[in-house]
């Protein structure tokens, strides 16, 4: 997951490979939300083995699927603007005018004097829309506002697990609005690190935009961030579960706790139609995901209709098979931990 892999999917540009930052993208961050009704609060935190760092994350409403697609598409414009003008984009206490000091204020909730470095970019409601692949018309640019708000009310706390407990505080987004159609942003600076020659996790929009469900994109995300092309993961299909639904315990009736397992298969059979992935059974409720490496390809004609169970593949240049389980596979456990 650092910044020298090799996170092409096909051509790059189609791919639309965003960098994401691995912890942001193994928290439980963002989860399956129903379509209407009150969403509880967010309170997550997130330590990971051997971190020397805490992550909290908090606020009044819950970050569902819908905004962390928001957010990779916010990592995807700050991408273009650091390519188009590096100068313009980073941000830190050091800027002048009056939008990028405005923006850096906020970000850091008026401590101005951080030495972290983050990243800003300009964008409009239509394009927001446009790069989510949902339509650009009013109703959905409210509903890109709604979003975008949710994101910007998300106050990160880091913890430095020393004696001294340094705290910090942030905010995961932040925005100020322009005329009618321009909308000014700049991302946390742990975000902003992975686009900085920091370590990354490599997403593609493009994969995700072809998953149908909420639940399959949830995992691909988490997926993504754990998983280098070329390795794999077992994984049961309880732990997927608890990722996408955290509340999830004995009390929740058992009706419930049956549709979501299915929602989770059914997830796990919508990823198993990317052609960069694998989705096997190994056991009972085990799976085996594979994030494929580049040129390797199916030997039937489609994928819409398969199974969870593995398909036949070949290399496309002519070696048999992939390497054992045993060999490529991973060692999970300190994934499900928070």
């Amino acid at each position: 997951m650092s910044a020298q892999l090799d996170t092409t999917v096909g051509n790059c540009t189609s791919a639309r490979i965003v960098q994401y930052y691995p912890p942001f993208g193994l928290t439980k961050l963002f989860r399956s939300l129903p379509k209407s009704g009150a969403r509880p609060s967010l309170d997550v935190s997130y330590t990971a083995v051997k971190s020397k760092m805490t992550l909290r994350f908090s606020a009044k409403e819950a970050l569902g699927i819908p905004e962390q697609t928001l957010l990779l598409v916010l990592l995807e414009l700050a991408q273009e603007a650091l390519e188009r003008s590096p100068d313009t984009a980073r941000l830190n206490r050091h800027v002048t005018g009056q939008v990028s000091k405005t923006l850096w204020t906020d970000l850091n909730r008026g401590f101005v004097d951080q030495s972290d470095e983050s990243v800003r970019f300009t964008t409009s409601w239509h394009e927001l829309s446009e790069r989510i692949g949902a339509s650009t018309g009013g109703m959905s640019q409210r509903l890109r506002r709604e979003q975008l708000q949710r994101l910007c009310e998300v106050v990160v706390w880091e913890e430095e697990l020393d004696a001294r407990q340094t705290t910090r505080q942030s905010y995961l987004v932040s925005w100020l609005l322009g005329d009618d159609t321009r909308v000014h942003v700049a991302l946390n600076a742990r975000l902003a690190v992975s686009l900085l020659n920091g370590q990354f996790a490599a997403v593609s929009l493009s994969e995700r935009m072809r998953l149908p469900s909420d639940a399959a994109k949830g995992l691909h995300a988490f997926f993504s961030t754990c998983l280098r092309p070329g390795h794999h993961l077992k994984v049961s299909v309880a732990s997927l579960l608890s990722r996408l639904w955290p509340e999830s315990d004995v009390s929740t009736p058992a009706g419930t706790l049956r549709r979501r397992r299915k929602d989770v298969r059914d997830a796990l059979k919508e990823l198993n139609t990317l052609p960069g992935w694998d989705v096997a059974h190994v056991g009972r409720d085990i799976v085996s995901v594979t994030h494929l490496k580049q040129g390797v390809r199916e030997t039937t004609t489609t994928r819409s209709n398969t199974s969870i169970h593995t398909l036949k593949r070949e290399r496309m240049d002519g070696q048999e098979g992939r390497k054992s389980a045993a060999s490529e596979a991973m060692d999970a456990s300190e994934l499900f931990l928070n």
